[in-house]
């Protein structure tokens, strides 16, 4: 199953505009199958959609949440979300929980702005264990 989520994240990602289309395809395909880990991660991949309620991670900007990261808010035109989850995971690590709670939540916010399932996952992850 994992070449149907990997295939499910290449779509999303080329086509963020039919997102939901694609989401809603892997779910169907997670229970006609009866595979419980993929039912797992459809179900967090819809945990983790954005929806119009405002939320705690609302309150810092995008050009923050970069900052935070430690990328330059000026170049994020340029990068692709690969180059954004290296930043983010060789950045050198917090001094406190506090501070990683911070960074995942500002990755949070950079996942939701450029709609990236890869960004959000890594953001959730680490706000999970």
């Amino acid at each position: 199953m994992r070449h149907v989520s990997w295939a499910h994240d290449q779509q999303f990602q080329a086509d963020y505009a039919n997102g939901d289309l694609y989401t809603h395809a892997l779910r169907e395909v997670a229970r006609e199958t009866g595979n419980e880990e993929l039912q797992i991660e459809v179900a967090t991949r819809e945990s983790l959609a954005p929806n119009t309620d405002a939320s705690d991670d609302e309150t810092i900007s995008i050009e923050e949440a970069y900052r935070i990261i430690g990328i330059d808010p000026d170049h994020i035109k340029f990068l692709q979300d690969a180059h954004i989850l290296t930043t983010y995971h060789s950045f050198s690590g917090p001094a406190n929980e506090q501070e990683q709670n911070m960074r995942s939540q500002a990755l949070k916010v950079i996942g939701k702005q450029r709609k990236s399932e890869a960004i959000l996952t890594a953001a959730a992850k680490d706000t999970h264990g």
